[in-house]
């Protein structure tokens, strides 16, 4: 079976994911690279934020059964420290209980 993939993101793949207790692999994006895309790609009037929220509403918000997964790469200690700050913010889009899956 094939693995879906995210249109225009290619350049932004670092490998892939098994899911325990699911039957395929996905492919994993970073997904400041791809936030990086969308505003390198908007002109110069896109800022940072405003390519973020494009990805969490239009690319996080449209994430299909056994579709890619996205990642933001980060350390153990940048994890651990932030880790107040997701429990103090609502969940994404598309996330349950305020994690990414």
């Amino acid at each position: 079976m094939a693995m879906w993939k995210a249109d225009g993101f290619d350049h932004c793949v670092i490998g892939t994911v098994i899911v325990p207790g699911e039957s395929s692999e996905r492919i994993v994006y970073d997904a400041l690279k791809c936030i990086l895309t969308i505003q390198l790609s908007s002109g110069e009037g896109c800022s940072f934020e405003d390519a973020e929220e494009y990805f969490i509403f239009n690319v996080l918000g449209s994430i299909i059964k056994d579709g890619p997964a996205y990642v933001y790469l980060k350390t153990l200690e940048e994890i651990e420290d932030t880790e107040g700050e997701m429990r103090d913010h609502p969940p994404l889009a598309g996330t349950e209980g305020g994690t990414m899956h």
